[in-house]
Formats: structure tokens, sequence, C-alpha cells
């Protein structure tokens, strides 16, 4: 399973606001790779699940790529607080 964030430093922010995009792939409930790519051009066909901050976000184009958006409880979680967030089910759909 693959979900990309879009970071500001270490911390998700909003797509527009994001310096990067972390892809992170997860096995067996762990972090398995990391890879970071500069725009968001750059996660089409390669994830699953698009994490956002909020519900705000224009997301429409995701689900022509079968990329599923999914919400943080919270608008400033890391990578590793939103991993375990995905494997306990703990992100809303948009």
């Amino acid at each position: 399973m693959k979900i990309a964030i879009p970071l500001n430093s270490e911390i998700i922010s909003k797509i527009n606001d994001a310096n990067k995009f972390a892809i992170v792939s997860i096995e067996n409930s762990s972090i398995e790779n990391i890879i970071y790519v500069k725009n968001i051009d750059n996660i089409f066909g390669k994830t699953d699940y698009l994490i956002v901050n909020n519900s705000n976000e224009e997301v429409s184009e995701m689900y022509n790529y079968s990329i599923q958006v999914l919400k943080t409880p919270s608008p400033d979680m890391s990578i590793n607080q939103i991993v375990e967030a995905f494997i306990f089910r703990e992100l809303f759909e948009l």
C-alpha cells in the first residue's frame, strides 16, 4: 500500500503549500520505504491514497487516477503519526 502526503518541512501541509510530497510504502503495518517527489503530478500512478489535512482541498483530479483521498484528524501531523492513523483506520474519507 502506498500513501502520498504533502509536506512542508516534516509536517503535513496543504497541497498548494507543500514543498515536497512523501510517497510512503506501508507493508505489514510498518513503513517499508519513503520516496520524496517535488510535484503532485509525480504521485499519479505511484500511490493508492492521498492524505490531506483539511476538507477544502481541491482533490477531484485524484479520482481520475483512482487515488482515494483521506483526511487527518489533526492539521499538524508527522509522517509517522499519519501512518499510525492510517493503520488504525483513524483517517476520514472525503
